[in-house]
């Protein structure tokens, strides 16, 4: 059984019961949600409300590495789909025999997209997402004039252009962590064509909920027709 932390708010709240009915038939894959405290009715892309929520994503991590020594989990954010439950926990079991950080690849850039993490909780990781939590939480803290100044003292960069994403990519760097990627090969990128072979897809580069939950749907019915057409050639 693996097991599957995420984390929503109100204001994504029919994102999040999408997700929800998506994969309530699972078997393999139990997942334990977490309300974020939000008090802001929007939290776009790169406004100071959007930085909290992923300080606090980042914190739920942190606080299940701490709590679960040697064991892998997944983290998953509630605008993915997954398509093949069985295919998707093989393919992970088998991959974490070599790695214990697994995670999807940010489009074809040789980064990671923190939106699906697959993490075997060992000092070295437990430490990374431990010190990305304290540094964004400091970063929220501060006002805007003093980030740059913050961000260069602590880990030389002056920029979080994806807070969590752009942070744990530029550490796991400098820590030497060789994470596995997961590419086009087993997964649907944002808007990027569904193939049969896809085992989920993430709807990120969408502005919002609204965006996000029709970009999963119609991935999803492009994703039936091909298994179904595959399943029909094979009759």
């Amino acid at each position: 059984m693996i097991h599957a932390y995420y984390v929503w708010s109100d204001n994504v709240a029919k994102l999040h019961d999408q997700f929800k009915v998506f994969h309530k038939n699972f078997s393999q894959i139990q997942f334990y949600p977490y309300k974020l405290i939000n008090k802001w009715e929007h939290t776009e892309f790169g406004n100071k409300e959007w930085f909290h929520s992923l300080w606090q994503k980042t914190e739920r991590i942190s606080h299940i590495l701490g709590q679960t020594p040697n064991r892998y989990s997944l983290f998953i954010d509630i605008d993915v789909f997954i398509y093949n439950e069985k295919k998707l926990v093989d393919f992970l079991q088998k991959t974490a025999q070599d790695s214990t950080f697994i995670a999807m690849q940010e489009d074809n850039r040789n980064e990671i997209n923190s939106g699906f993490l697959w993490i075997k909780s060992t000092p070295k990781n437990r430490k990374l997402f431990r010190d990305s939590s304290r540094i964004l939480k400091w970063y929220n803290k501060l006002p805007s004039p003093m980030h740059k100044i913050y961000l260069w003292m602590n880990i030389r960069l002056t920029k979080l252009v994806l807070a969590d994403q752009t942070l744990i990519n530029d550490l796991i760097i400098r820590r030497e962590i060789r994470p596995s990627l997961i590419g086009d090969k087993n997964c649907c990128w944002g808007k990027n064509e569904a193939k049969k072979h896809h085992l989920f897809h993430h709807a990120v580069c969408a502005k919002d909920q609204e965006e996000k939950i029709s970009l999963l749907q119609n991935q999803y019915n492009k994703f039936q027709r091909l298994t179904t057409k595959s399943v029909l050639k094979e009759c």
